[in-house]
């Protein structure tokens, strides 16, 4: 039992001392004096109240230190050697940690500010000032120490530049004295450029304070046109800027003025912008934050020191030349301290300066009044006010002077740019609009031709304008001709349209020099524009990414992709068309069928007891059916013609003659619907059906396709990996345009065409013999190219929108691009037959006649030579016949002699005998017939 409760005792008895320890820890407190000098007794007030209001808070949790603020205020004295040593006598004396210092009002020339941050900050002792922007205090090789509350004047730039970023101004004017504040104002500026995109112009605008006159400061301007201007000015010489600007044209509508607070309110000018503080002015919102920061800073650093309190600051300024060592580490960590205050989030950057300046964008009225337009954080966010601009206008300027005479490139590409001689017009002159158009596949003319100049001859390069090159004349059309007129008459602009010299759209060239450096450079249209000749490019040019890193582009005003372009595969025999419904086997087995069916139908009649017709006394009135009629017979019921005779007659026949009946009707029937599927419904096949057909994906020789070289198509397979193959592949067939390219299509030595879908669409809607093939891949747009300083892209853009909801993007492609001379397999099945399709069978029937006439020849040779042969017949067997006659007739009239001989003779053997025998009597009848010998020979007996 003593054994545990010794062992009890060791074990308690330490923790109750490692309590009581940390008891003793957690109650800790360290008094930070804060030293103020401040501009008022209110703001002493104010000071006093947040300080007791941070000590009734109580501490921040888990802080090993818990720490109460307390106060040695002082008011700001004008004269800075008095402020100096003010701090010394009466601040530094009293042990300080920390310093508020403010501004005083009005601000004197030596700026008393100054002697305290320089002051405390050769002691190491922090200070804080709540209302003091000047650029000087980021210099920490003189103001060591100093943060503040408040952002520098320069931070205002960033303010500016964000705002003219938000309405797409790219270049400016600075204005800015040449002091400290104006060359940090312009620096920050210059760093702003870059991030925003602008273009700060080199011409000087710095001045010296203390203008008499800023005539020839402004002066500048007027010839410059650039047209949004920053100022940083303050006191007189921003009056006496602003007012000169006034009466010197500087606030007409086309002018954006830009400036600091101080400037504004010296000369307040309808249309002028400024941009104001939030809680700038308010000290004791200001002095609240200070104490915040201060109370958790310090707290912060006892903290990261594990309890530990700095070493106490200096007390003395005579005696005591050393500086405080842990000063500048409480600096640091008050710099790192970020808190949520009256005037905001409050977050320093590494020289002490607030980093998250907080500003509102006012404006001045057309009555004077003031009224805000926006608030800055990070970014711009506008009110529900618009700005009232110079002028005074609600209209905002470009921001550059507007040149209403343009410089336009453009590249032929049918059907958006079509280009002739002059000298082609019978009057050698650019047609108007109604005239019998070169170009219109519908008739007449449906747009003005334009004037377009040609480059000829040697071209210097470094020419400002193409007006210094020689130039033949031609005449432009087209789609995007068409949209340029209707944008010249809509923004009121004139303008002079050249063909680019290299007949190219635009890319990025790379050239190699002899000491093996390179340099790049853009050839084509966008070189133009690059090169400062041209304002504009209006073509059919293609938005990529490349190409809007070099320019700016409208709003697209023709959406297509790409698409390939194949020859059509014409049919050997278009005039057979109508024997396609049936395979060539099928057209061989019907006319077997019938002529087998029609020996059959003949046999069984033939054969058959009942293949006659007899009549009722026995008699055969018709014979069974012939093999002629029973071939008539099964061709009649195929065909479904009327039999008028030759029918069969047996029963045997007959059934076989209906089933055959059934066999023609499934035939017919089966032709007839095939054949209006195959006339009506018939597409034109392709070798390929897209761009990921086999034969485009695994390129090989037997099948040849390419694109325009340098063109946004080549880059396009370029870029693609998977298409690296079909890339390598195209460039065995390089072609310049794409006119060569389709020529070599036409002749066959090219297989297939890419590229852009709307221009394929127009060559196969006027070409017949060509089609696109598959779905339209890597969709892009037409935009015209402007330059990124050009003050007309927003409204080219704008007014291109407009264009597109009225309709004229539809009328265009009306009159340029869906020409439709050839129908598309899409709208066949709604068309009527042709001739092409039913060709065959006029062919058929002029055949069958050619065939007849033939036939009745060779039937009037054959019947004349049957008549000739049956005529010689019937002479010979007339002749035959005669003869017979004559000789039959000589006979008889032989025998009739004859007989009349014989009855001469009997008559006179009876006239002789008689009376010697009175009842013999010899008669013609009775008497035998006998020659002549044997009448002498009975007239011998007798005798």
């Amino acid at each position: 039992m003593g054994e545990q409760t010794g062992f009890w005792k060791k074990l308690i008895f330490p923790s109750i001392l490692v309590m009581t320890m940390l008891a003793v820890s957690k109650s800790q407190t360290m008094d930070v004096r804060i030293g103020a000098m401040l501009t008022t007794k209110e703001d002493e007030s104010a000071l006093r109240r947040y300080i007791a209001l941070k000590n009734e808070e109580g501490y921040i949790d888990d802080a090993p230190v818990k720490i109460r603020l307390s106060i040695v205020p002082l008011i700001m004295q004008d004269n800075p050697i008095q402020s100096a040593l003010s701090v010394c006598e009466d601040l530094i004396t009293n042990g300080i940690h920390v310093v508020i210092v403010s501004h005083p009002v009005p601000i004197s020339e030596m700026q008393p500010p100054i002697a305290v941050s320089y002051t405390c900050g050769f002691y190491n002792i922090p200070v804080i000032g709540i209302s003091s922007r000047e650029a000087m205090f980021s210099d920490k090789t003189v103001h060591s120490t100093f943060l503040r509350t408040v952002p520098p004047y320069s931070d205002q730039a960033k303010v500016w530049a964000g705002f003219a970023n938000f309405f797409r101004w790219s270049k400016i004017i600075a204005i800015t004295p040449s002091t400290q504040d104006g060359r940090s104002i312009l620096a920050t500026l210059l760093d702003e450029a870059t991030k925003n995109n602008l273009q700060i112009t080199n011409q000087d605008f710095s001045y010296t304070p203390g203008l008499n006159n800023a005539t020839a400061l402004l002066q500048p301007i007027l010839q410059n046109s650039t047209r949004v201007i920053m100022l940083y000015a303050t006191g007189d010489d921003a009056y006496l800027i602003l007012q000169t600007a006034f009466y010197m044209g500087l606030f007409k509508t086309e002018f954006v003025w830009i400036t600091n607070e101080e400037a504004m309110q010296e000369s307040p000018i309808p249309g002028l912008i400024g941009t104001s503080l939030k809680m700038g002015r308010n000290e004791q919102a200001h002095i609240h934050d200070a104490v915040s920061i201060i109370k958790k800073g310090f707290s912060d650093y006892t903290s990261m020191r594990n309890g530990r309190t700095p070493s106490p600051p200096p007390v003395d300024c005579k005696d005591n030349t050393y500086a405080w060592l842990e000063g500048l580490k409480i600096y640091n960590q008050l710099i790192k301290t970020n808190v949520m205050g009256e005037t905001g989030y409050i977050v320093f950057n590494e020289v002490g300066d607030r980093a998250n300046g907080d500003y509102d964008i006012y404006n001045v009225r057309g009555d004077y009044s003031h009224s805000t337009i926006g608030t800055w954080k990070t970014f711009y966010v506008p009110t529900e006010t618009p700005p009232v601009w110079p002028g005074p206008s609600l209209i905002q300027p470009v921001g550059v002077a507007m040149k209403t005479h343009l410089s336009i490139v453009t590249v032929k590409l049918e059907p958006f740019v079509f280009v002739r001689d002059v000298m082609d017009a019978p009057f050698k002159r650019c047609r108007k609009a109604g005239e019998e158009g070169f170009f219109s596949l519908r008739g007449d003319l449906k747009h003005d031709e334009v004037p377009c100049y040609l480059p000829v001859g040697n071209l210097s390069l470094d020419a400002i304008s193409f007006r210094s090159w020689d130039l033949e004349m031609r005449c432009c059309t087209g789609y995007s001709i068409a949209l340029l007129q209707t944008l010249s008459q809509t923004l009121n602009f004139t303008y002079d349209l050249y063909l680019a010299p290299d007949g190219r759209f635009g890319r990025l060239k790379t050239t190699f020099a002899d000491d093996g450096t390179t340099s790049t450079y853009w050839n084509g249209a966008v070189g133009e524009v690059m090169d400062g000749r041209a304002d504009l490019i209006v073509t059919a040019l293609t938005i990529n990414n490349e190409r809007a890193k070099a320019i700016a582009f409208s709003t697209p005003y023709k959406h297509q992709g790409l698409s390939i372009l194949v020859r059509k595969m014409t049919d050997t025999d278009k005039l057979a068309s109508f024997l396609a419904p049936f395979s060539v086997q099928l057209w061989i087995l019907i006319p077997v069928s019938v002529h087998v069916v029609a020996l059959l139908v003949y046999l069984l009649d033939r054969f058959s007891p009942f293949g006659r017709f007899h009549s009722p006394e026995g008699n055969v009135e018709e014979d069974a059916i012939s093999i002629s009629s029973a071939m008539w017979f099964a061709w009649g019921v195929l065909l479904n013609s009327g039999i008028g005779e030759g029918a069969p007659r047996s029963f045997s026949a007959r059934v076989l003659g209906i089933v055959w009946a059934g066999f023609a009707m499934i035939i017919v029937a089966s032709y007839t619907a095939n054949l209006a599927a195959f006339l009506v419904l018939e597409r034109p096949e392709s070798e390929i059906v897209g761009i990921d057909d086999a034969r485009m994906r695994n390129p090989a020789a037997d099948f040849r396709y390419a694109t325009v070289v340098d063109s946004d198509v080549e880059d396009y397979f370029k870029r693609k990996v998977e298409m690296s193959n079909m890339y390598i592949f195209m460039q065995r067939y390089r072609f310049n345009n794409s006119d060569d390219a389709f020529d070599a299509l036409k002749k066959g030595d090219l297989d297939a065409f890419i590229w852009d879908a709307a221009v394929l669409s127009y060559i196969s809607s006027v070409d017949c013999s060509v089609m696109t093939v598959g779905d339209i891949f890597h969709r892009s747009g037409y935009g015209i190219g402007i330059s990124k300083s050009s003050p007309w892209r927003d409204k080219i853009s704008m007014a291109i929108l407009s264009l597109h909801e009225n309709g004229y993007m539809e009328d265009y492609d009306s009159d340029f691009i869906n020409i439709k001379n050839c129908e598309s397999g899409s709208s066949k099945s709604h068309s009527t037959l042709d001739l092409d399709s039913m060709g065959g069978v006029f062919g058929l029937v002029g055949l069958g006649v050619v065939g007849g006439i033939f036939l009745i020849f060779i039937e009037i040779a054959y019947n004349s030579y049957t008549t000739k042969t049956r005529r010689q017949l019937f002479l010979a067997r007339k002749t035959i016949k005669k003869w017979k006659k004559n000789t039959l007739r000589k006979k008889q009239v032989r025998q009739w002699h004859d007989a009349q001989d014989r009855i001469k003779r009997i008559e006179d053997l009876n006239r002789r005998h008689r009376p010697r025998d009175p009842t013999f009597v010899y008669t013609t009848e009775s008497a035998p017939v006998y020659n002549d010998i044997e009448f002498d020979k009975m007239d011998d007996t007798y005798v």
